[in-house]
């Protein structure tokens, strides 16, 4: 098996979103990468270190996908409770009809431990909160994609009526 038909089947399990250190680790040359990414070429570029296989628009499942791939700690594959998705996203994801249809969110909330160093990126929103033994965020309930207080993302100071 090629390097690159190995890429396909990871892909593939992945919904054809790859972080660039995977590429790597699954033998394809940097050269190759640059090309496939170049202008009119068959991959693309999503976020820094995050790949597409394909090119064209990304699904609300790949946005979700690659958002994690970004948020999680650079050249490893992200670990359970590293990087969690929160937010409206993850609610117009799960099919709440107030949150509206998942192809019509711009962001996609993270949240990360606060010792970690990401930036917000194009539709990537992140959040930093405590970590905790077990490097989940304090207040996260692990379930429900909210924090403990039953809000995803930024938690307002007050409820609205």
């Amino acid at each position: 098996m090629t390097a690159l038909e190995a890429v396909r089947l990871l892909g593939a399990d992945q919904q054809h979103i790859l972080t660039r250190a995977q590429l790597i680790e699954h033998g394809v040359p940097s050269g190759t990468i640059a090309h496939r990414l170049r202008p009119g070429g068959p991959w693309q570029r999503v976020l820094p270190r995050v790949i597409c296989l394909q090119s064209g628009r990304l699904t609300p499942h790949q946005r979700l996908r690659a958002a994690l791939s970004y948020a999680a700690p650079k050249g490893e594959r992200p670990k359970p409770g590293s990087v969690l998705l929160t937010g409206l996203a993850v609610l117009a994801d799960a099919g709440l009809p107030s949150a509206g249809h998942p192809a019509d969110v711009e962001v996609v909330d993270v949240l990360i431990p606060s010792s970690r160093r990401v930036a917000s990126r194009d539709f990537v929103r992140v959040h930093r909160a405590p970590s905790r033994v077990g490097g989940m965020p304090a207040g996260w309930s692990g379930t429900t994609g909210c924090g403990a207080s039953g809000w995803p993302g930024r938690w307002p100071t007050r409820r609205p009526s």
